[in-house]
């Protein structure tokens, strides 16, 4: 409901719903360990896309991928994985390398 709330047009609302998303998942390991599905790291990421690179979102992803200064394994490889599955994410997250002739 929160993240439902957080993503929602309205910008009082958006701002508020975030705040507290971020808080409850901040250095919470059960909630980042038995609560955070692919689905809502889905929205967040689908979110930034919309409506472009939000300090609040980027930081709510990296509250669900480190807890404590500890990885957060699940998270970090449903992110990892939705981003490489996506062709339209990947371009956003990631850049291309290229080789030089030199």
């Amino acid at each position: 409901m929160i993240l439902d709330q957080s993503v929602n047009e309205h910008k009082d609302i958006e701002n508020y719903a975030g705040e507290t998303i971020e808080e409850l998942i901040n250095n919470n390991k059960r909630i980042l360990e038995t609560k955070i599905e692919k689905d809502m790291i889905a929205r967040i990421l689908n979110f930034i896309l919309k409506k472009g690179n939000n300090r609040k979102y980027v930081d709510i992803l990296s509250a669900l991928c480190i807890c404590k200064d500890r990885p957060m394994i699940k998270n970090q490889r449903e992110l990892s994985m939705i981003i490489l599955n996506d062709p339209i994410i990947i371009r956003y997250f990631l850049f291309e390398i290229g080789i030089n002739s030199n």
